[in-house]
């Protein structure tokens, strides 16, 4: 793995050779099995994968990601959680399960914008491995990325729950797919699928601005072609707009950027929703 195979800014460092990359408490033999197992390599014991630590701070990467090399050159992102212990007759906290069930949920609800996960077991541990994403973080510039995000809240919002809308988590393939790669979203499941458009609208606006708002308007109506989902999702789109624009009414001051697009944000509500 060589720094300029992205193409932008990362900090990418090695682990030599018997140099382990995770906390001692996880067992290097338990995992080894556990590697070669799924990878169908005949030696359960030997350390035959490479590992790095990525960083790409300011492009999707704030903390460092530990990437596994396997011996087909796929690479894939690294996570291990310990399982609990049992305390008494008490059943303690899972965190391994927790998680899991919450990256279920995510790869359940986003489909293709969601990269390739599996999850492996062992006595002890629960190993994540999932896609590693080379790619960018999205600008939203062009129709492609704000159709996605579109269909992405559309999907976060049937599964009723809110995504983490930090630019970081937002990354766009060389042929324009978004996808979401955080390994988790925000709170607890959301009461109905309204109130998770509602929420997730509204953290999204963020990535909306005076520069791409023509597009978002170009693009609403192309969902109304795409059968009777999508039309649902337009008219629940088109209230949450409006409760967003009146929600701004009552601020006193507010910058010239955001007032254009608010003013976008109006005339995309007119123009096609209040009739």
């Amino acid at each position: 793995m060589h720094p300029n195979m992205f193409g932008y800014p990362v900090e990418v460092s090695k682990h030599e050779d018997g140099e382990w990359p995770f906390d001692t408490k996880f067992d290097q033999i338990e995992i080894l099995q556990c590697l070669n197992a799924f990878f169908g390599h005949p030696d359960m014991h030997s350390n035959i994968f490479q590992f790095y630590e990525v960083n790409r701070p300011g492009y999707g990467i704030d903390r460092g990601v530990t990437v596994l090399i396997n011996q087909q050159n796929e690479y894939y992102a690294i996570r291990i959680f310990t399982k609990p212990g049992i305390i008494s007759n008490k059943v303690p906290f899972d965190p391994a399960a927790y998680i899991k069930d919450r990256i279920q949920r995510l790869y359940m609800a986003l489909r293709d914008h969601y990269p390739a996960t599996y999850f492996l077991n062992t006595k002890h541990l629960l190993i994540i491995l999932q896609q590693f994403v080379f790619f960018p973080v999205c600008q939203f510039i062009n129709p492609s990325e704000i159709r996605d995000l579109l269909e992405i809240m559309w999907y976060a919002s049937k599964a009723r729950i809110l995504l983490d809308y930090n630019q970081n988590h937002w990354l766009v393939s060389d042929d324009g797919h978004l996808l979401y790669v955080d390994t988790d979203f925000m709170g607890q499941i959301l009461k109905d699928r309204y109130s998770a458009l509602s929420e997730n609208f509204n953290q999204a606006m963020v990535f909306i601005n005076h520069k791409n708002c023509n597009i978002l308007a170009k693009i609403l109506p192309e969902f109304a072609t795409r059968g009777n989902n999508y039309a649902q999702f337009l008219d629940e789109f088109f209230l949450v707009l409006k409760n967003y624009l009146e929600s701004w009414e009552k601020v006193e001051i507010i910058s010239e950027k955001v007032q254009s697009k608010l003013d976008c944000f109006q005339n995309i509500f007119d123009k096609y929703w209040a009739r």
